[in-house]
């Protein structure tokens, strides 16, 4: 490859090309399909004069042939244009996210870790961060999906339970205690609920809450549709983000019943296709996202490189939460 020149993110003025890139390589199913573009594009909106922590690379002509970013301080995400992998250009971009992560952390006062997300079939790059130093976590990561023009099975809840939209007036606070109790990592204030609920992708019918007679909550599920995807791409797609059940609810159905429920919401929406994440060793959500239809697409496997502290600590909390707390 001809060289390349390395910038920062500049902002708005390179936000439609950064977006062009990863569309390009999500319309042919290239590398790890999450997160979902708005996801990224919420991220660099948030930075409108621009960022350090997303670096991009270009071609000799000034055209963008790969891009990273440095997620929750800790996790490289990266894409490079169709057709211009190379191994120059992958460790650039690793150099790039071993130097960013440190001056996260030095910044926060903390030791720098780097988490690289690797689909298990990409034999190439997993050779390559095994020969600079990384080390393969024992954390793995399902990506599954289920397409929604198949049959559902009929949602049987417990009873007294009754399973219906989100109401923020009623359910907001409950709901995100609820969350904050189940799942290590975000969206544990209301604040970060509510912004959740702004997102493009967010649909009220797609938000579901099971509650008892006395109205406690007892469990809910959240999907988020892909608004990038559905208008660049023609994409009709969503991602489970949470199916989650107190504990004093569990070992009743009442998961399998929000999750299919949610399932036949995704189809009266004119949604096709449902994906969600889960640990691999997340074995009861494996089973029941499996019983209600879903298949492994992807197997994620993680690698990190420490450079201030030999002991590997897992992965940041943020990324190591399931899809499935019931």
């Amino acid at each position: 490859m001809p060289s390349l020149t390395h910038r920062a993110y500049a902002g708005a003025a390179d936000l439609a090309a950064v977006l062009e890139l990863w569309l390009a390589a999500r319309a042919v199913d290239r590398g790890d399909l999450w997160p979902p573009l708005d996801t990224l594009q919420g991220e660099l909106l948030a930075c409108p004069q621009g960022t350090p922590y997303t670096g991009l690379w270009e071609d000799q002509h000034g055209v963008l042939v790969g891009v990273a970013m440095l997620l929750d301080e800790s996790v490289l995400l990266s894409c490079t244009r169709v057709g211009a992998d190379d191994e120059r250009l992958a460790s650039a971009m690793l150099s790039w996210g071993l130097a960013s992560a440190g001056r996260a952390a030095r910044g926060a006062g903390e030791c720098a870790s780097l988490f690289v997300p690797v689909c298990s079939d990409d034999r190439r790059l997993a050779a390559l961060l095994e020969r600079t130093g990384f080390q393969e976590d024992a954390w793995q990561t399902l990506r599954m999906e289920r397409a929604l023009h198949t049959p559902i099975d009929t949602p049987s809840p417990p009873q007294a339970v009754l399973i219906r939209p989100f109401v923020a007036s009623r359910d907001l606070a409950a709901a995100t205690a609820l969350h904050g109790r189940l799942f290590v990592g975000g969206r544990k204030s209301v604040n970060e609920r509510c912004a959740l609920m702004d997102a493009p992708g967010y649909r009220p019918e797609l938000d579901l809450v099971a509650v008892l007679a006395d109205g406690t909550l007892a469990g809910y599920a959240l999907a988020i549709c892909c608004e990038l995807e559905r208008q660049r791409l023609g994409q009709r797609l969503c991602w489970l983000e949470f199916v989650g059940v107190d504990q004093g609810y569990r070992k009743c159905g009442l998961g399998r019943a929000l999750t299919l429920q949610l399932l036949q919401a995704m189809r009266a929406a004119g949604l096709d296709t449902v994906r969600l994440s889960t640990g691999a060793a997340n074995l009861a959500a494996r089973r029941l996202f499996e019983d209600c239809g879903f298949q492994v697409r992807q197997r994620i496997r993680w690698y990190v490189r420490e450079a201030e502290r030999p002991a590997l600590a897992g992965l940041p909390h943020a990324w190591s939460e399931g899809a499935l707390s019931a």
